[in-house]
């Protein structure tokens, strides 16, 4: 018995033995490692400044590319203003030049224009053109001056208004507008836009007179229309011409037809109106069998209109107050009686009767222009 318990005492003593051997070698490797983390740490110190050092200079080079790129930026920016001042200073001459070139055409006008054809001048120079746009009065006679050279030419070469011009344009083009030329030769600067663009308007005219004349009531309807325009633009004409012929005589009645404003004020209002066509009223001719009658009793009725019922009756403007009325009629005889050509036939009036309903005065007609009893609705 006293053995059994002396073995289990050394064999407990055995392994208690193993246990401590086996945690020792344990702690032997925990020391290693602490004797191996210790001779690494100068090591690691060393990496780490070894890093910081690193990133300072890619700093310190980041920080001089960025200064580089703004001193290049700011090279950039400098070159840029001097080439902006650059094409300142040529757009600034070149304005001075344009200006120079602008006024020496204004200085040289166009040709002296014909107002009628010469067939002998056949020769023309085709030169590039650039012209000043055609004023009023020098594109009127150089539309005259095509009509009539139209006429002059051969059958060939004339516009046909019963076709359409996309049909005649390159007949026109290649045959029409050379033999015009040759015509024309120097009398007038033009391009052949502007020659091309006179056909074209006069083909369209032409044309649509055509249209019309194929339906007897449009027909009927143009002419009452073109009779009322040719007469209110001869009128007009007329008595544009009497306003002169008073102005230059001081004429009395405009003395006594002047409102309270300055002569000056009076006399630029004056000639403003009658030179717009919304003051002058429509005459138009109507069937009236009293007053036809009254023509021939008179003798003053014209043998061209003796198998017609109709005269000319003056449609009032209700709105332009009595100065106007009385002035621009007074200005019409006046003129009437200063030209060569006489009225030909009779006007009838009658304010009372002959009324213009829709007509409203212009929107600057000044106050005294309009009647005192006009009510614009």
């Amino acid at each position: 018995m006293e053995a059994e318990v002396a073995l289990s005492y050394s064999h407990r003593q055995v392994i208690s033995l193993s246990r401590n051997r086996n945690r020792s070698s344990y702690a032997s490797r925990e020391d290693v490692l602490l004797n191996r983390n210790r001779k690494r740490t100068p090591h690691s110190s060393h990496r780490g400044n070894y890093l910081l050092n690193v990133r300072d200079i890619e700093r310190e080079r980041r920080e001089s590319n960025v200064g580089e790129e703004n001193h290049g930026r700011n090279k950039s920016r400098e070159r840029n203003l001097e080439e902006i001042s650059e094409l300142r200073t040529a757009i600034s001459d070149l304005g001075r030049e344009v200006r120079g070139l602008r006024q020496e055409k204004e200085d040289q006008p166009r040709t002296q224009h014909s107002w009628s054809p010469d067939p002998s001048s056949t020769r023309y120079t085709k030169v590039w053109k650039v012209l000043e746009p055609m004023d009023h009065e020098y594109k009127k006679a150089f539309r005259d001056e095509i009509v009539q050279i139209l006429k002059g030419l051969d059958d060939s070469l004339t516009i046909d208004h019963k076709n359409r011009w996309t049909d005649i344009e390159r007949h026109v083009t290649q045959d029409t507008i050379p033999a015009i030329k040759r015509v024309l030769g120097n009398k007038f600067q033009y391009t052949d836009i502007e020659l091309k663009k006179v056909l074209q308007n006069l083909h369209r005219h032409r044309r649509d007179a055509y249209n019309v004349s194929k339906d007897p009531l449009k027909s009927k309807v143009n002419k009452r229309r073109t009779g009322i325009n040719t007469r209110r633009k001869d009128k007009k004409e007329r008595r544009q011409r009497g306003f002169r012929h008073m102005l230059s005589r001081r004429d009395q009645k405009l003395t006594d037809l002047q409102p309270s404003i300055p002569w000056d004020d009076w006399i630029e209002g004056l000639e403003a109106i009658i030179n717009d066509s919304s003051y002058h009223s429509d005459e138009i001719s109507e069937s009236d069998e009293e007053k036809v009658q009254e023509e021939k009793n008179r003798n003053i009725r014209p043998s061209r209109n003796e198998n017609s019922n109709h005269v000319i009756h003056v449609y009032d403007k209700q709105w332009r107050s009595s100065k106007i009325r009385n002035f621009l009629r007074h200005a019409d005889l006046t003129g009437e009686s200063i030209q060569n050509i006489k009225v030909g036939r009779k006007r009838w009036y009658n304010d009372q009767l002959y009324i213009e309903n829709n007509s409203k005065p212009p929107r600057n007609a000044p106050a005294w222009a309009i009647s005192s009893s006009y009510r614009s609705e």
